[in-house]
């Protein structure tokens, strides 16, 4: 055998495989970017097969996890138990055209009697129920009670047939079904139980809105308005959302019958599951943005300080930054770069961790009392920012 050193070994490779694989790409490139791939395939094989080889247990590892005393237990969420309950007649007070009236459907969220409910009540709701053109204000909820202390009484959805922990994208389809029977009236009002509402400026608005468009004809959706995730906005139930009669008809029909099957079984809350409805029904939810309706808390304290002191010096310039309305594929923007005077807001829902469902009720008059013409809001942007406007 002949004896080679190692630089005769380097000559001998460069020459006999290098080489020609040089000279091959400089003629051929089609075989070069083939030979590429083959490479690249078989390091990627490898490297598989070492990572397998690696993460298998041996057989004593088996045997000792077979052998373990540890208890496996499989954790399941309560389910909600709906009662069976003869709701009471309708109301059905309005003498009004169905065009003018309105019904409403206050949402239960905590389904049992709660002290905050009758600050509201007491607040807007007695009073708005005196209006001729409010055909009745009805609490809707899976579970009959009633509160002792200021007559608050349920009416009870049917049981849910589906099995979920979450019931609220269920009450909601039976509440706008029930609506239908329950009613004449073609605006139908859904809202959550802690909203305060100024019932004098409220009405006024709403009145100037059903002056745009036929309930009875056209799909109309209008309410607090946020820009939840990319190409998905949201109206809000804790300051309210005003629905057509022509909406509700849609969005409780057949087209729209296959979606409803699929938030009820996964038990998404209620607003995020209409606006997923929404456009079963023609409706663009961005359109139906209302600034005079704010439904989320201030992302800082300051801000409630602000108002119950009535303090605004120093309020920066309202303006919406262009991230929020020029936002790239991904990003969160605003459904509205619209400015509101604060003084023009008609419900508001501000409860959250920096106040509680009572302290923002025992607030909420405070702070929408004496606010100067030039202090707005926007979104900033899923909470309101307070700001001065120029």
């Amino acid at each position: 055998m002949m004896n080679f050193s190692i630089h005769q070994l380097k000559c001998f490779l460069i020459h006999h495989c290098y080489s020609p694989l040089f000279h091959l790409h400089q003629s051929n490139t089609q075989m070069k970017l083939n030979v590429f791939i083959f490479l690249t395939a078989l390091a990627m094989f490898s490297l598989s097969v070492f990572m397998i080889r690696q993460t298998q247990p041996d057989e004593d590892e088996i045997n000792d996890f077979s052998n373990s005393t540890i208890k496996r237990q499989v954790y399941k969420e309560t389910q909600f138990t709906f009662d069976n309950y003869n709701n009471p007649p309708p109301p059905k007070k309005s003498t009004m055209s169905p065009n003018e009236m309105l019904y409403i459907a206050i949402m239960d969220t905590e389904y049992g009697p709660k002290k905050y409910q009758c600050i509201s009540k007491r607040q807007w709701v007695d009073e708005l129920n005196k209006k001729p053109f409010v055909d009745g204000i009805e609490y809707y909820s899976g579970k009959h009670w009633k509160n002792s202390e200021c007559g608050i009484l349920t009416i009870v959805t049917p049981k849910s047939v589906f099995n979920s922990p979450n019931p609220s994208p269920w009450i909601l389809l039976s509440t706008l079904n029930m609506f239908l029977k329950r009613s004449s009236s073609n605006w139908l009002m859904l809202i959550n139980d802690a909203a305060y509402m100024r019932v004098d400026l409220f009405e006024s608005q709403f009145h100037k809105m059903i002056q745009q468009k036929r309930p009875d004809i056209y799909s109309v959706a209008y309410g607090s308005c946020i820009d939840l995730r990319y190409f998905f906005q949201m109206l809000l139930f804790d300051s309210g959302v005003i629905l057509s009669r022509k909406t509700v008809e849609r969005l409780v029909g057949q087209e729209a019958k296959e979606t409803w099957e699929v938030v009820c079984e996964v038990g998404i809350e209620a607003q995020e599951a209409l606006s997923h409805l929404l456009p079963h029904a023609g409706i663009y939810v961005r359109s139906g943005s209302s600034t005079n309706f704010l439904g989320r808390e201030f992302q800082f304290e300051i801000e409630y300080k602000r108002l119950l002191e009535k303090n605004f010096a120093n309020l920066s310039v309202c303006n919406v930054p262009l991230i929020y309305t020029q936002n790239i594929p991904g990003e969160c923007g605003v459904c509205t770069k619209h400015i509101t005077r604060f003084k023009d807001v008609s419900i508001w829902s501000g409860h959250g961790k920096h106040m509680s469902k009572i302290e923002f009720l025992m607030n909420a008059d405070k702070m929408l009392k004496d606010i100067p013409d030039d202090v707005g809001w926007f979104w900033n942007p899923t909470r309101p920012k307070i700001c001065k406007v120029a």
